[in-house]
């Protein structure tokens, strides 16, 4: 070891993949430990090889409910939480796999009948925590906003989410999925008005105070035969203040690679990334191989993807300037979420 004596490589080749994993353990190793990843860019490079891993940063103060102290919460929370859910549910496919929890379509067992909607089912390590609690008891109703019908725990104590089904999946499907035809006969007209509706709903968690934080084209869900767009609220949801970093870096503002705290302009610069993609069709940076030195040059060299790949549409100017704000590399400089509904606005007409 201290002469640089290392495992052999060759034994992961068979995981895919294995060529950025292979360059990430590199790193990882090296004798320099100043030229070492951190542990966040560690996250941020597994997470964006493997999303469907849904990598987080865990809060490990957090402890299991017990039954007594769900029945405060229920007291505190304006029952926020109905733990007798749980037993009306039926599970059915799984539609997303995280590493703190599952996403299933589900049947709801209501008092106005059976009703199709998704259950986010949390580990056992995950707990609510009382700033989720918070924005949850606030009962956001939006029309651009997932609805979330309420938390409950199942017979395990483990924390579950009853939310809205999205009918048309994610916007990251919609947008790479050529076989829809609705909306490749039309791609400029939706596309514009995703983003229109992802700006009215970005605005109203703006004024309750509200980061999203971690806005993907896979958190942006779609209803209504791909009519209309809605956010979907996750354990990413928070008040301004904190500076861990979470999530997939390809949409994070590079002031939280660099360790400062979370503002209402991240989700600014994560609109920018997903304006581009949407108006592009193209994944970001999908032509860079090393995710650890594209890390480096996204935060201390302001890479972004090229601008110009945009789809030519009308008034094409403005929405190439409204971009290439959305993403500067000062957060200062980048506009407000009303700035960026008045000129998404002009497009509604769409």
């Amino acid at each position: 070891m201290c002469g640089g004596t290392r495992p052999h490589l060759d034994d992961i080749r068979n995981i895919p993949k294995y060529e950025q994993i292979i360059e990430l353990i590199e790193l990882c190793w090296n004798g320099d430990a100043e030229k070492r990843p951190t542990m966040q860019e560690i996250i941020s490079n597994i997470n964006n090889l493997y999303p469907i891993l849904d990598v987080e940063e865990p809060n490990l103060s957090l402890k299991i409910p017990i039954k007594n102290e769900v029945n405060r919460l229920i007291d505190e929370d304006m029952n926020a939480i109905q733990k007798d859910e749980w037993k009306k549910i039926t599970l059915e496919e799984l539609i997303w796999y995280g590493g703190f929890g599952d996403v299933y379509k589900a049947l709801w067992k209501t008092e106005k009948g059976p009703k199709i909607i998704a259950v986010k089912r949390y580990r056992y390590h995950y707990s609510i925590n009382s700033e989720k609690l918070k924005i949850y008891s606030l009962q956001l109703k939006h029309e651009h906003i997932q609805k979330l019908y309420c938390l409950s725990f199942d017979d395990n104590n483990r924390p579950i989410e009853l939310k809205e089904y999205a009918d048309c999946g994610t916007l990251d499907s919609a947008v790479h999925d050529c076989t829809v035809n609705i909306v490749n006969n039309a791609y400029e007209m939706f596309s514009l008005m995703w983003m229109f509706h992802c700006a009215k709903g970005l605005k109203f968690l703006h004024e309750q105070t509200i980061i999203r934080r971690e806005i993907t084209t896979r958190s942006l869900l779609l209803f209504n035969n791909y009519q209309t767009l809605k956010i979907s609220l996750s354990e990413a949801v928070m008040t301004e203040g904190a500076s861990i970093m979470l999530g997939n870096f390809i949409y994070m503002a590079p002031e939280i690679m660099g360790g400062m705290q979370y503002t209402r302009k991240c989700d600014i610069y994560s609109f920018g990334i997903i304006l581009w993609e949407v108006m592009s069709r193209k994944k970001p940076f999908n032509d860079k191989d090393s995710l650890p030195q594209l890390f480096r040059q996204i935060e201390g060299a302001s890479l972004r993807p090229n601008v110009n790949d945009v789809v030519d549409i009308q008034n094409w100017d403005e929405i190439k300037i409204l971009i290439t704000k959305c993403w500067d590399a000062n957060p200062q400089n980048r506009p407000s979420i009303k700035e960026v509904l008045a000129i998404m606005e002009k497009y509604s007409f769409y």
